[in-house]
């Protein structure tokens, strides 16, 4: 190796030696002060013969090469605050949006029967009801219409069960005297 070749390689591992120190700076100090001690060990060594001294220098590349392919300062240059081409806006953030109102709870639809009449059977009261066009005898206990079940019968009124949603309703007819 001709001495243009080793002028070139020490300006080499210094502008590495450089652009590491200048981004070690906010690195903590214990990182700092071994990298000092190994560039110190590796300086010392370089003035004991011009062999050892090429061995030195490429330690020292060795070293600097290692610390400027670190990721650190990139990581921490990749966030929004440090990049200073980043968009900035100096308008508020936006209101949270409301929050979503709660969730309805199904119900069941209004009674599509009409009252017709009462019947009294045994002692056993049965309603004659409309559906659209066609004519029931609701009884107790009896299916109605597909989706509802007869639940009672009075004098006043049917109560029938959605069955769908086990919701109650009541059919008022308040009979006539």
């Amino acid at each position: 190796m001709n001495r243009r070749h080793l002028y070139i390689f020490a300006a080499l591992a210094t502008s590495l030696f450089a652009a590491w120190w200048v981004t070690g700076l906010d690195e903590d100090t214990g990182e700092l002060q071994n990298t000092k001690n190994a560039s110190t060990r590796a300086t010392t060594s370089t003035r004991t013969n011009s062999r050892s001294r090429a061995d030195a220098a490429s330690t020292q590349i060795v070293l600097l090469t290692q610390l400027a392919v670190s990721d650190k300062p990139r990581a921490e240059l990749s966030k929004l605050g440090n990049n200073p081409f980043a968009p900035a806006s100096f308008q508020p953030p936006p209101p949270p949006p409301p929050p979503a109102p709660p969730p309805m709870k199904p119900t069941a639809p209004p009674l599509r029967f009409q009252y017709q009449g009462l019947l009294r059977e045994d002692g056993k009261l049965a309603v004659f009801i409309v559906d659209g066009s066609e004519l029931m005898v609701a009884r107790e206990g009896q299916p109605l219409g597909g989706n509802y079940r007869v639940q009672s019968i009075s004098e006043n009124n049917i109560v029938v069960e959605y069955l769908p949603l086990h919701e109650l309703q009541t059919l008022n007819f308040g009979r006539q005297q």
